[in-house]
């Protein structure tokens, strides 16, 4: 079974950068983000995914990709840094409610 966004965000239907090629074809963690006035926020969980089973959710602030700040960083440049070998580790910061969290899981292909 394809693994399917298990929630969707509120700008779903203007595409963040979720690149499906990239989803499909490389290891990654299985979201989709979108940033803003200097916020990264997940807009897409794919499930089943390493994401979906830490625990990530629609809305979710990523703050840092393993430990190093992303905020100056364009969605293609996260994309590169949730994307790699198959079963590495990736420890994600994020901020959800105002609440910091981090949520370590491994990248595999989702196919």
């Amino acid at each position: 079974m394809l693994p399917q966004p298990a929630h969707l965000g509120k700008g779903f239907m203007h595409t963040p950068h979720l690149v499906e090629q990239r989803v499909w074809s490389e290891p990654n963690i299985g979201i989709g983000v979108n940033s803003s006035e200097g916020k990264c926020l997940v807009e897409i969980v794919l499930e089943p995914s390493p994401a979906s089973e830490a625990g990530m959710q629609v809305g979710d602030e990523l703050l840092a990709i393993d430990g190093k700040p992303i905020q100056s960083l364009s969605p293609d440049r996260i994309l590169d840094l949730l994307c790699g070998p198959e079963n590495s580790p990736v420890r994600l910061t994020v901020q959800r409610r105002g609440n910091k969290k981090i949520l370590e899981m491994k990248r595999r292909r989702l196919l």
